[in-house]
């Protein structure tokens, strides 16, 4: 259990508390917008590898927590999800009053 404990810190660590080595610093050229747009992504690349990387390591640990948290999270997304659905609905039949409204108010001749 303990050099499994190990293990994971370890892929942790190189996976994501590493920097990269002062010649990878020089080789990353920022001149355009396109080699900052990709640099971007390769830095939402690493995090989601970070990311994964501390998943992992905590579910040697407990992995019915994290299992749950995963869970929960997603069910999460979901109500906050359908909340914008309901907020969208509504305005969308708002604005169908009001237009229906306007159209009557300009079909209304003034006497």
């Amino acid at each position: 259990m303990k050099e499994n404990v190990t293990a994971s810190a370890t892929k942790l660590f190189t996976t994501c508390l590493t920097k990269p080595s002062e010649e990878e610093d020089e080789s990353i050229d920022l001149d355009t917008e396109d080699d900052a747009i990709q640099n971007v992504a390769s830095s939402g690349d690493l995090l989601q590898n970070c990311f994964a990387a501390m998943v992992d390591t905590l579910a040697t640990h407990n992995g019915e927590a994290i299992a749950q948290i995963k869970i929960f999270v997603s069910e999460l997304r979901r109500i906050a999800l359908l909340w914008d659905e309901q907020w969208l609905g509504g305005l969308e039949q708002l604005i169908s009053n009001m237009m229906k409204r306007l159209v009557q108010v300009s079909h209304i001749d003034p006497e």
